[in-house]
C-alpha cells in the first residue's frame, strides 16, 4: 500500500530553503525548457531524468522525510550531501504531474481578454472534468449546493507555533451554519471555487484522504498550507471568525510572523530505531557555538559549546541528572537505550529548542520521523442535568489505558499506532490546571501524579468556561451537538440566531439592539441567566422590552414577566411599555393603591415594581411563577445583605435577569451577590484562603462569569449611532411630594376661582396664575425649594438624577446639568458634597465662567458641572462632557437644543446623550405634550410670563392646571 501514498508537497520557498534560490531556479529552467523526462512517483522516491546541457543523468530524491530529503543522484553536489539541481528538477516535474504545483509554462494571456467569450463562463459537465477533485466531497460548479469555506486559526498561535503544536479548525457552512467536514452529506453535490478546491486537496492529503474538522499542524505544515492558499479569503482567527485575515503579498497577516523555524530541525520529524554501533556518525558537525546533539531513540550524542557559559552549565547538569556519561576522548556526552532517550527528550527538547538553541543532525531527525508529542483531548458525555466532561491525553489509536500504565511505570511516552508520543511536563501540568479550575480546586494543579481518568460534573451554566478551557490547552475536542448548541453562541455573538421579535418592533432598533436581545433569548431558551451591563444610552430598556414580548408571545405559559426597578423609573418603564410593546398588558405595582389580588396580577404580562415595594409584598411575589424576572439598574443588589437583594432572591422565575450601566466586574462580592439571583449557586461561596489561593480564585471566578455578561460601549457600536441621542426619563413623584403638588395645584384653582368671583381684572388674575405655575415647577424640581423640612429622598428627580450620575461615573461619561432654578441646583451641590462627589458650578453670579469651563474640560475626575441654564446656556464650549441632563426643561426647544450644543459641537469626538428628567402626570408633561402641538403659546406664556400685556389667555392657564 506504500506506493498509492500521494506525493508530498513542498512550496517553492521551502526548496529555497533546503536546495538555495539559485539551484530552485535552475531547476526551474530544466523544466521549462523540457529537460526533465520519465518522471515517476513511487513513495518513497521521486525519479527522472534530467539533461542538465552536460548530459542526460538519471536521479531520484527520497521523499520519506520532507524536512530532510535524501539526494540519490550520482553527482558531486549530492555527494557533498546537498539537495543538487537535478533532484530538485526531478521533484518539481512530478509534482507539476501529480497536480500540487501549477505548470511553469503560463498560459497565453489573450485567451482570458478575448472579446469574444466573456471572462466568467459557465461551467458545463466536460469541462468538470478537469477540475481538482475530493475524495470527501462530490463537486460540481453546475448542480452543486455552494459552500463557504473557513480556516480557523486558534488565537494563541504565537505560544501554539513555539510549541509546534498549533490546533487550526476547517470550518464549512451550508446556508451560513456552520457543518463539520464529517458530517457533510457525500452524497450530495458541493460547489466549491476552483482555488479553494486545490487548497482542500491538498489538506486532505495532509489529512491522510480525508478532510476533518480538527487539524493539528505544525508550524511547516501551516506554512505549506499557506502557501498554497495565497490570496484566500478563508483564513480567519478564531475570536473574528466574521473577518478574514489579510494578506500582505506572501504573508498572511497575524499568522505568518509565527512561523519561522530556527533551523530545520525545530519540529521533531520522526525516526528509526538504528542504534549506534550501526548507524554512520553525521558529517554535519554544527556550530562550536551550540550543542550539537546526534543519535536516534536509542542513544544520544551530545557535544557542548567550546567556550562555557550560564546555559551551557545548565545543559551539562541536566545532562547528568539525565544519565549522560561524558567520553573524556570526545568530550561528548553520550546516552543509551529508547526508554532513557524519549524520556530524555519529553522533559527536556523545549529547552533543547528554545533557551538552548541546539542544532540537531539531519541524522537524528531523520531518526525521530515517526516521534511526536502527545496531546490534550476532552471528552463529554451528556446527562439529564449536564454533562460528564473528562479531560486527559489523546491516546492517537491506542488504548487509553496505556497511557496510564506509561506513567506509571516511569516512562514519558506511550507508544500509538502512528509511533511514539511523547508526554512532556508541560502538558499534564496543563491537564492538571485545567481539572482544577473545573472543580474549583486550586491545590489540585500541585498533585504529584495527574489523574487521567478524573471525570467532572459540568453545568449547563459552565459548558462556556469548559470550552475555554478546552481551547487553552489546545485540546481536540468535539463535544455532543447539544454542548455545541448552548455553548458556541455564548462565547461567539456572531452565531446566535435572532429572536422572535414583531417585524414592527424589529425595525426600531439597531443591529447591536438586535444583537442584546438575541442573546437575552437564548440564554433563556437554554435555562441560563444573563446579566445586560451596555454602556448608558444604548437603549437596554428597549432590548429588554422585546425580549420580554417575545417571552410572552413565544412561552406564555411560562408565567407573567416581572420588572424591578429603582421607584425612579417605574413610571419610566410603564410608558417605555407603552410606545414599544403596546400588546402587553402591564401593571405598574407601586404607591399606596397598588393592587393586592395575585390573580388580578397574574393576568398582566408584564408586572413593573421597585425594590423597596417588592421587599414589603415579597410574601405574595414569592407565590408566583413567574417567567422572566429582570432587575434593572443591578447595582441595588450588588449588597448582599440589603433587603432588595434578600427579596428578589425569593422569586421563583425561569429565566433571571440583569440590566445596569455600570461595570460590576470590579467588585468580586458584587458579582457574588448578582449571580445569586441571576444563576443562585454557579459561582464559588468566598472562604478563608491564602493570598495566592485567593488570587487564583477571584480568576477563576471572573472567567466564570464573563460569559454571561453582555457590555457594549458607546465607542464600539459608534457605527451604528446617531452623533446625537436624546431621551427623556419619566419620574413618579414622591409620596411627600406629590401631596405638596396636589395641594398647591388646587389651591391655586381656588385662589384663581375667587379672583374672577371677586371681580378682580384678568392681567391680575393672569399674573397670579403665572406665579402658580412656576410653584408647581419648583415643586417638580425638588420639594425643598418650598418647603425645606421635607427630606432628601422626597425629591423624584434627585434620586433619578444620582443613579444617573452614578452609572454615568462608573462608564466614564461626563454630565452637564442645566437648572433654570439655581436654588434646585444648590440643593444638588449639596447632595454631591455629601457623598463626596468633585462637580463644578456656573451661574449668574459666576464672574469667570471661563475659567469654570476650561477646568472642568481639563480634568477627567470631574464627572459632572452643574449650570444655570441662562448662565450656561450660550457662548461655552464643553466638550469635556458627553452627556447633558436637563434636569428642569426649559419649554422653549430651541434653548434647549442651545443647552444641548454645549456639549454637541465642533470638537466633540463621541455621541452626546441629552436626557430630559420629567416629573410625570404634572404640569411637566402636560407641557411636553403641549410643545409638540402649540409650541407659539408655550414660548409666549414661558418666556413673557411676567408681563401683565401677555397674549396668553386665561382659559390656556387654566388648561395646564387641570389634570
Amino acid at each position: 500500500m506504500a506506493s498509492s501514498r500521494p506525493l508530498p508537497t513542498l512550496t517553492e520557498d521551502e526548496l529555497i530553503e533546503l536546495a538555495g534560490g539559485v539551484t530552485v531556479r535552475t531547476a526551474k529552467e530544466l523544466v521549462q525548457k523540457g529537460k526533465v523526462t520519465r518522471a515517476s512517483w513511487k513513495y518513497p522516491l521521486a525519479v527522472a531524468t534530467v539533461d542538465d546541457g552536460n548530459g542526460t543523468r538519471d536521479t531520484e530524491i527520497d521523499l520519506q522525510s520532507t524536512t530532510f530529503l535524501k539526494n540519490g543522484c550520482a553527482c558531486d553536489v549530492a555527494r557533498r550531501r546537498k539537495l543538487c539541481v537535478h533532484a530538485v528538477a526531478a521533484y518539481i516535474q512530478n509534482a507539476i504531474q501529480a497536480g500540487t504545483m501549477k505548470p511553469l509554462a503560463q498560459p497565453v494571456l489573450a485567451t482570458k481578454a478575448s472579446k469574444k467569450e466573456p471572462e466568467a463562463k459557465v461551467a458545463t459537465p466536460v469541462a468538470e472534468a478537469n477540475l481538482p477533485k475530493l475524495k470527501s466531497l462530490t463537486l460540481s460548479q453546475v448542480r452543486g449546493t455552494p459552500i463557504e469555506v473557513r480556516f480557523i486559526v486558534p488565537p494563541n498561535i504565537a505560544s501554539a507555533a513555539t510549541r509546534d503544536q498549533i490546533i487550526a479548525r476547517l470550518e464549512l457552512r451550508v446556508d451560513e451554519k456552520p457543518v463539520a467536514p464529517e458530517n457533510l452529506d457525500r452524497g450530495k453535490a458541493w460547489n466549491i471555487d476552483t482555488e479553494t478546491t486545490i487548497f482542500l486537496a491538498i489538506l486532505e492529503n495532509l489529512c491522510g484522504g480525508k478532510l476533518q474538522g480538527l487539524l493539528p499542524l505544525t508550524r511547516r505544515h501551516l506554512r505549506q498550507l499557506l502557501a498554497i492558499g495565497k490570496g484566500l479569503t478563508i483564513f480567519r482567527m478564531a475570536n473574528q471568525p466574521e473577518t478574514p485575515l489579510k494578506w500582505d503579498g506572501d504573508t498572511l497577516e497575524g499568522v505568518s510572523e509565527f512561523l519561522d523555524d530556527a533551523n530545520a530541525a525545530n519540529a521533531i520529524d520522526d525516526g528509526d530505531d538504528e542504534d549506534e554501533g550501526s548507524t554512520q556518525r553525521s558529517e554535519d558537525r554544527g556550530d562550536d557555538r551550540r550543542p550539537w546533539i546526534d543519535g536516534s531513540v536509542k542513544w544520544l550524542c551530545v557535544r557542548l559549546p567550546q567556550q562555557a557559559n550560564g546555559p551551557t552549565a545548565d545543559l551539562r547538569e541536566v545532562l547528568q541528572r539525565s544519565g549522560f556519561m561524558l567520553d573524556t576522548v570526545s568530550r561528548e556526552w553520550r546516552l543509551r537505550g529508547t526508554l532513557n532517550v524519549l524520556n530524555f527528550f519529553s522533559r527536556n527538547w523545549a529547552m533543547l529548542r528554545d533557551q538552548q538553541n541546539a542544532y540537531f543532525t539531519h541524522n537524528l531527525a531523520h531518526s525521530l520521523r515517526n516521534v511526536d508529542f502527545a496531546r490534550a483531548k476532552c471528552d463529554a458525555t451528556e446527562e439529564s442535568d449536564g454533562y460528564r466532561f473528562a479531560i486527559g491525553i489523546d491516546p492517537e489509536g491506542a488504548s487509553p489505558r496505556t497511557i496510564q500504565e506509561a506513567l506509571a511505570g516511569g516512562r514519558m511516552f506511550f507508544y500509538s499506532p502512528h509511533g511514539p508520543r511523547l508526554i512532556s511536563p508541560e502538558l499534564l501540568d496543563s491537564i492538571k490546571r485545567a481539572q482544577g479550575r473545573i472543580l474549583g480546586d486550586a491545590k489540585h494543579a500541585n498533585r504529584e501524579k495527574v489523574d487521567l481518568e478524573l471525570n467532572l460534573k459540568v453545568g449547563y451554566a459552565d459548558l462556556a468556561s469548559a470550552d475555554a478551557i478546552a481551547e487553552e490547552i489546545q485540546a481536540a475536542f468535539a463535544p455532543p451537538e447539544t454542548w455545541t448548541k448552548r455553548s458556541s453562541a455564548i462565547r461567539n455573538l456572531s452565531r446566535l440566531q435572532p429572536a422572535p421579535i414583531r417585524p414592527e418592533l424589529t425595525k426600531m432598533l439597531r443591529l447591536y439592539q438586535q444583537v442584546g436581545v438575541a442573546w437575552l433569548w437564548h440564554l433563556y431558551h437554554n435555562a441560563l441567566g444573563g446579566l445586560l451591563a451596555d454602556e448608558m444610552g444604548l437603549g437596554k430598556t428597549v432590548q429588554a422590552l422585546a425580549f420580554l414580548e417575545a417571552v410572552r408571545t413565544e412561552k406564555h405559559e411560562d408565567g407573567p414577566c416581572l420588572v424591578v426597578c429603582p421607584a425612579s423609573l417605574v413610571e419610566n418603564w410603564r410608558r417605555e411599555a407603552r410606545r414599544f410593546t403596546p400588546s402587553l398588558r402591564v401593571l405598574a405595582h407601586h404607591g399606596q393603591s397598588r393592587e393586592t389580588n395575585i390573580e388580578v396580577i397574574k393576568s398582566h404580562d408584564l408586572i413593573i415594581t421597585s425594590y423597596g415595594t417588592l421587599a414589603r409584598d415579597i410574601g405574595a411575589f414569592s407565590l408566583i411563577h413567574w417567567g422572566v424576572a429582570v432587575c434593572d439598574e443591578g447595582q441595588n443588589i450588588k449588597n448582599a445583605r440589603a433587603q432588595s437583594a434578600k427579596a428578589v432572591k425569593q422569586l421563583h422565575a425561569k429565566g433571571r435577569f440583569i440590566l445596569t450601566g455600570t461595570p460590576i466586574e470590579n467588585s468580586l462580592e458584587d458579582l457574588r451577590s448578582i449571580f445569586g439571583f441571576l444563576m443562585p449557586g454557579y459561582l464559588p461561596k468566598p472562604q478563608d484562603r491564602g493570598l495566592e489561593e485567593s488570587k487564583w480564585h477571584d480568576e477563576r471566578l471572573l472567567a466564570m462569569a464573563a460569559p454571561y455578561i453582555l457590555r457594549r460601549s458607546k465607542v464600539a457600536v459608534a457605527p451604528e449611532l446617531p452623533p446625537k441621542i436624546e431621551q427623556i426619563l419619566y419620574c413618579d413623584l414622591e409620596e411627600k411630594q406629590a401631596d405638596l403638588y396636589k395641594h398647591i395645584q388646587e389651591s391655586t384653582r381656588n385662589a384663581i376661582f375667587e379672583m374672577e368671583m371677586g371681580g378682580a381684572s384678568e392681567a391680575s388674575v393672569r399674573m397670579a396664575a403665572f406665579n402658580q405655575l412656576l410653584r408647581l415647577r419648583q415643586v417638580c424640581a425638588d420639594p425643598r425649594i418650598l418647603d425645606p423640612k421635607l427630606a432628601e429622598t422626597d425629591s423624584a428627580k434627585l434620586q433619578a438624577f444620582l443613579e444617573l450620575l452614578e452609572e454615568s461615573k462608573d462608564a466614564g461619561h461626563r454630565i452637564l446639568l442645566f437648572s433654570t432654578f439655581v436654588s434646585a441646583l444648590k440643593i444638588i451641590r449639596d447632595a454631591l458634597d455629601e457623598r463626596d462627589i468633585p462637580y463644578g458650578y456656573l451661574d449668574g453670579s459666576t464672574r469667570d465662567r471661563q475659567k469654570v469651563c476650561d477646568t472642568f474640560n481639563n480634568t477627567p475626575t470631574i464627572p459632572v458641572l452643574l449650570m444655570s441654564l441662562k448662565a450656561g446656556g450660550t457662548g461655552l464650549n464643553l466638550t469635556g462632557a458627553d452627556t447633558v441632563v436637563h434636569y428642569d426643561p426649559w419649554w422653549n426647544p430651541a434653548a434647549e437644543a442651545q443647552a444641548t450644543d454645549r456639549a454637541h459641537r465642533i470638537g466633540q469626538t463621541r455621541t452626546v446623550t441629552s436626557i430630559k428628567l420629567i416629573a410625570a402626570g404634572t404640569i411637566e408633561e402636560r407641557v411636553m405634550e403641549l410643545q409638540r402641538t402649540k409650541s407659539e403659546m408655550l414660548r409666549k406664556l414661558l418666556t413673557e410670563s411676567d408681563s401683565a400685556s401677555s397674549s396668553i389667555s386665561l382659559a390656556d392657564i387654566k388648561a395646564l392646571l387641570n389634570d
